[in-house]
């Protein structure tokens, strides 16, 4: 079972979830300071923001050579 979080940690959740969730153009400008970054080192990225459609702001990174078919998603979330 999950832990059972005092009342103070539960609203600092709720807190946090709404910080991410409202804060979607910070997130966005993280991730494309990001890809400002590793594209010039030959990484292939898929940039998937919420004026797609996409409920969180979402950058799929692709590595390059043998294996360009791995990826990760990284995602920004509020701390």
């Amino acid at each position: 079972m999950g832990e059972v979080l005092p009342v103070s940690g539960q609203v600092e959740q709720c807190v946090l979830r709404w910080r991410t969730y409202r804060g979607g153009a910070t997130a966005e400008r993280f991730l494309s300071g990001l890809a400002v970054v590793l594209e010039p080192r030959g990484w292939r990225l898929v940039r998937l923001y919420r004026a797609q459609g996409f409920p969180l702001p979402l950058l799929w990174v692709y590595v390059t050579g043998p294996y360009n078919h791995v990826g990760l998603g990284v995602v920004v979330l509020a701390v």
